[in-house]
């Protein structure tokens, strides 16, 4: 069962998905499941206007999807001379650190709900995110148990927007990644996950792409909806059989 629906008028995100039940569903984590990419576009524009420089948004947009190494080499590149990064980094970790102290990270519309779908029909998921571990785990907080598998941008040579975290979380789980359905909010995590073989919905949060991929939601909420509406109408069909 497929949706498009759209308002041209409005600008209202469109919705389009596929007719296909998965055998395991891969997260992404930042802007996907936690309300986390605003929360660091915050800290960097505060940190960076702190010691006079200006880190513009479209900056930030460049960065969305990418591990620490290659945000790093885009903010260089588009940073003015003198632009000391190594300093202004460390201090975003450390406010990142003290958010996450006071209160976590609020969820995106959608997460719960599509969770506790997953778990009654005994879904296998992971987490596929470019987030180092120990940053991430602490980001998931109450949320980490509940996936069967992660993968982590500190543990492939090659990030998003190459396969291959999504390729190890697949792995991990013991499921093809074919077989797979990959959630994803930004257009470099899209990219990783169709280069996989996944079957990729992509969720937009603060980077819209002008053309959006085939299967896009607006929102997790909608992705909820027709996963339990898949689910049902496999059941229909499966009982009608006997």
């Amino acid at each position: 069962m497929s949706a498009d629906t759209s308002d041209p008028y409005t600008g209202t995100l469109t919705c389009r998905l596929p007719d296909v039940w998965p055998r395991a569903v891969i997260f992404d984590m930042d802007g996907l499941m936690l309300d986390s990419e605003r929360v660091d576009r915050d800290i960097w524009k505060a940190v960076v206007s702190e010691r006079g420089f200006d880190f513009p948004d479209a900056l930030h947009g460049k960065i969305v999807g990418r591990s620490e190494a290659d945000s790093d080499q885009l903010i260089s590149e588009h940073s003015a001379p003198g632009f000391p990064l190594a300093e202004l980094r460390k201090e975003v970790k450390a406010r990142w650190q003290l958010r996450i102290a006071q209160g976590g990270l609020p969820p995106k519309p959608g997460l719960i709900d599509l969770l506790e779908f997953l778990e009654r029909v005994e879904m296998p998921t992971a987490v596929a995110t470019s987030t180092e571990r120990a940053k991430a785990i602490l980001c998931l907080g109450d949320f980490a148990p509940r996936f069967q598998a992660m993968a982590f941008g500190n543990e492939v040579l090659n990030p998003k927007p190459a396969p291959d975290l999504y390729l190890l979380a697949a792995n991990r789980l013991g499921v093809e990644a074919t077989e797979c359905l990959a959630l994803e909010d930004s257009p470099a995590g899209h990219t990783a996950a169709t280069a996989a073989g996944m079957t990729t919905v992509l969720v937009p949060d603060l980077v819209v792409p002008i053309t959006l991929p085939l299967y896009h939601s607006p929102s997790l909420t909608e992705v909820a909806e027709w996963l339990h509406c898949l689910h049902t109408q496999q059941r229909r069909t499966q009982s009608s059989s006997l």
